[in-house]
């Protein structure tokens, strides 16, 4: 859980620019490769993790732009790396200026649990790394064998990755709220 401001803009830094460089290696042709026959595909997952720093940050009492339907994955790397830099910049922006270090023992709901706002960065932080971990499973490269071995069970499978975020209860859809794209203000609406 983050206690200071400052200790989550470091981490979110290295995480987003982290994650930024992984994306910016994939491909067209590699948006539709998997991890494994049934996991979820690498643009999907790059996906994923944008929408998520709306649909949590929102949850939360933040205002990031939402890039789009989370099920409406675009066919252009270029337009997924764009959309990250946007969504990680605007991630940073937004926590420095609307959260201080004292609102971060504020709770929130959050997946039907109450979260802080501390712990809700260093899960998004946990997202974020985790899924760009499982994702370093299935090289978007063919010069990159390293990462190729270095995946681990349930790897691309988007919400075993999860772990123990045990709250985000992907598979629960009872858990999850729902999620509406408001085309006039680009914003996703968490209801």
């Amino acid at each position: 859980m983050y206690r200071k401001i400052e200790d989550f803009n470091k981490d979110w830094a290295y995480e987003s620019e982290a994650t930024l460089k992984m994306i910016k290696n994939l491909t067209e042709a590699s948006l539709n490769q998997r991890v494994t026959s049934e996991g979820r595909s690498l643009g999907f997952l790059a996906w994923h993790l944008i929408v998520t720093h709306a649909e949590m940050l929102t949850l939360a009492g933040l205002t990031i732009p939402a890039p789009g339907e989370p099920d409406n994955v675009p066919a252009s790397a270029a337009e997924i790396a764009a959309a990250y830099e946007r969504s990680a910049r605007s991630v940073a922006e937004q926590v420095a200026k609307n959260w201080s270090d004292a609102s971060l023992l504020q709770e929130v709901e959050m997946y039907g649990e109450k979260w802080t706002l501390g712990y809700t960065l260093a899960s998004l932080i946990r997202h974020e790394a985790g899924l760009a971990y499982s994702s370093r499973g299935a090289s978007s490269r063919p010069d990159d064998g390293a990462h190729a071995a270095g995946g681990f069970a349930g790897a691309g499978r988007l919400w075993p990755v999860a772990g123990r975020m045990g709250a985000i209860r992907h598979a629960g859809a009872a858990m999850m709220p729902t999620r509406c794209f408001d085309e006039n203000t680009s914003t996703l609406v968490v209801k």
